[in-house]
């Protein structure tokens, strides 16, 4: 009986921690005209360390008062770091990079929970940057 209940609570730890190895990232566009802005919304696993084959559905705006959009649907490969807290940064925070030099986006590079706003970049093959804010969903 006590096996059985201490196999449960080992069971129920290693779900719980399947559940965290996933971050739900959401990248949202502000208020500032002045700066190239993206949305993104994807879902990563972390625990790889990296990811093939991602769809990702990018927004992109340029700046200035008009506020066009343009929307961009990839599919890319690239690395997940996930950095503790207390070591860069006070909290925790997640790096998710892919490049592709020959793509019209040839990087996006999200920091994810990082303290510093619109730090996460896609860069597009014309030079053009797009910043974000992007946090993990909870």
């Amino acid at each position: 009986m006590k096996l059985a209940l201490l196999l449960a609570l080992c069971s129920g730890s290693v779900f719980a921690n399947s559940i965290t190895d996933n971050v739900e990232v959401e990248c949202l566009m502000n208020d500032i005209t002045t700066v190239r802005q993206f949305e993104l919304k994807a879902t990563f696993d972390k625990s790889t360390g990296s990811f093939d084959n991602k769809d990702l559905d990018l927004t992109l705006r340029v700046l200035g008062p008009s506020r066009n959009t343009r929307e961009l649907n990839l599919t890319r490969d690239g690395s997940i770091l996930d950095y503790p807290g207390n070591v860069i940064t006070k909290n925790p925070f997640v790096v998710i990079n892919t490049i592709d030099k020959d793509a019209e986006v040839q990087m996006i590079n999200l920091l994810v929970d990082y303290p510093t706003p619109l730090a996460s970049v896609v860069r597009l093959s014309t030079g053009e940057v797009f910043r974000s804010t992007c946090t993990s969903v909870k």
